[in-house]
């Protein structure tokens, strides 16, 4: 995953999957979180979407995702 600031906190991650796609989205970088690396995803009819995404500094929060649980 690699990531570009568009505006402010506002980022594009652009992800490369296992079979060599390249998938772009929307996100809001919020920087200094300390914790865990990882993803938080969700599951709406049977289809699994990321929510955010973490690394050891940084959390990014995707933008508007379809139903996102809150």
């Amino acid at each position: 995953m690699t990531w570009s600031q568009t505006s402010g906190s506002k980022v594009q991650l652009t992800i490369k999957t296992e079979d060599k796609k390249t998938i772009t989205i929307d996100a809001r970088e919020v920087e200094g979180k300390p914790g865990d690396i990882g993803v938080v995803t969700f599951v709406d009819n049977g289809i699994t979407y990321l929510e955010e995404f973490d690394t050891a500094n940084t959390r990014f929060i995707v933008q508007n995702p379809p139903n996102a649980q809150k």
